[in-house]
């Protein structure tokens, strides 16, 4: 079963989970879960991102820091760094920052 913060919907503070999330709405804050973080193409992210795997297709102002996998679709947006173990990006994606893949920074 997944966490939905549905298109129209805002949320602001510090947002814990322990599975998986689909963002269509807006963030501001922080943002944690250890399952996979789904952010739509029309989310947008003002938040610091930890989680087990995500797949990102809209706006993020903030780190985000991954523990498996990160998957950018042609329509993501990222200012901040992107650490994670894999990483994919699709044609078109954007990244202001520095990304690290396949070693954890401590």
């Amino acid at each position: 079963m997944s966490t939905v913060i549905a298109k129209g919907v805002k949320v602001q503070g510090e947002f814990v989970g322990e599975g998986d999330i689909q963002i269509e709405g807006e963030v501001k804050g922080s943002l944690t879960t250890k399952g996979r973080l789904v952010i739509g193409p029309e989310a947008i992210i003002v938040a610091d991102i930890k989680a087990g795997d995500a797949v990102i297709a809209g706006r993020v102002e903030g780190n985000v820091t991954v523990e498996r996998k990160v998957e950018l679709k042609g329509t993501a947006n990222i200012k901040g760094d992107v650490v994670g173990d894999l990483f994919s990006a699709e044609s078109g994606a954007k990244i202001v920052g520095k990304i690290t893949i396949g070693q954890k920074e401590t």
